[in-house]
């Protein structure tokens, strides 16, 4: 899996590439939680070329977007690929997570 991120206006952009197993879930939780004591609060998390979401992945989208909101942030993701979108929507999390 690779991450890469960029400064966009007031949010973090963070771009995940490969699956988003049990595995990577744990070190895409470090990173998110690096960046958030680094100060972003704002985190768009683009899934497009993520290939396999878990449920440990959804775990933690779940966990980081409560997170945030208890400290004013916000949690979205751009461009879910279609089976992120699929799992998602099986969850009912695509209209709290998806941007329009």
């Amino acid at each position: 899996m690779e991450i890469s991120t960029q400064q966009v206006e007031n949010a973090l952009a963070v771009k995940v590439r490969g699956r988003l197993d049990n595995y990577w879930t744990e070190h895409l939780r470090t990173n998110l939680e690096e960046f958030v004591r680094g100060g972003a609060h704002v985190i768009r998390l683009d899934l497009s070329e993520v290939s396999f979401l878990s449920s440990a992945g959804v775990g933690l989208l779940v966990l980081t977007y409560r997170q945030l909101r208890e400290i004013g942030g916000t949690l979205t993701i751009a461009s879910p690929s279609v089976r992120v979108k699929q799992v998602l929507d099986l969850c009912k999390l695509s209209p709290i997570l998806l941007t329009s």
